[in-house]
């Protein structure tokens, strides 16, 4: 690495999503806890209202990313608005952050379902099984396949099949683990 720069972390993990859909998903790693052997995902924000639609739509967004990795912790850093420098830390749990922006006892707006946890999660699982169903028509009998997906503006899902899986995509234990097990 050059000096001022930094390397970022990435981490395949596997989840399943239901009794026939497993994600094997790639991201960057902010953090990991070796206590809990969770990871941890790091997000900055001021203090959440929430009476603001766009905080109680970040803390949606929040609740549905850490939902997809399995033992994700949440750490919050939260600035002061004036400043912009770090006031404080503050550790969450998937279900304090879902009571915050899932509280009923405030004005709901149309616009976004009042950031309704079940639309949410429906709307999630119909994508996968959508992405599933493209996925499924286009397999060969090849024993490693890669596609690019793509979600267009008017929200149409499309797949095409790469010619070949990016060098490293996979990490060869999964590879091989998953080989051996066909």
């Amino acid at each position: 690495d050059s000096p001022g720069m930094h390397t970022c972390f990435y981490s395949i993990v596997e989840n399943k999503l239901t009794e026939d859909v497993s994600l094997l998903l790639q991201a960057e790693m902010d953090s990991y806890n070796p206590k809990t052997d969770n990871y941890v995902e790091l997000k900055c924000s001021v203090n959440f209202q929430l009476k603001n639609s766009n905080h109680r739509r970040k803390l949606l967004r929040m609740w549905i990313q850490t939902g997809l990795v399995p033992r994700t912790d949440l750490l919050v850093g939260f600035r002061d608005p004036y400043y912009n420098q770090l006031d404080a830390l503050k550790p969450y749990t998937r279900d304090e952050i879902y009571k915050k922006f899932s509280t009923r006892n405030l004005n709901g707006n149309r616009k976004y379902y009042n950031f309704n946890s079940t639309i949410a999660v429906q709307l999630s699982h119909h994508v996968i099984a959508k992405i599933t169903e493209l996925v499924d028509k286009n397999l060969t009998d090849e024993p490693l396949q890669s596609f690019k997906l793509t979600l267009t503006r008017d929200l149409q899902l499309s797949l095409t099949k790469l010619a070949n899986t990016p060098a490293g995509l996979i990490p060869e234990k999964f590879l091989n683990s998953r080989l051996a097990a066909k």
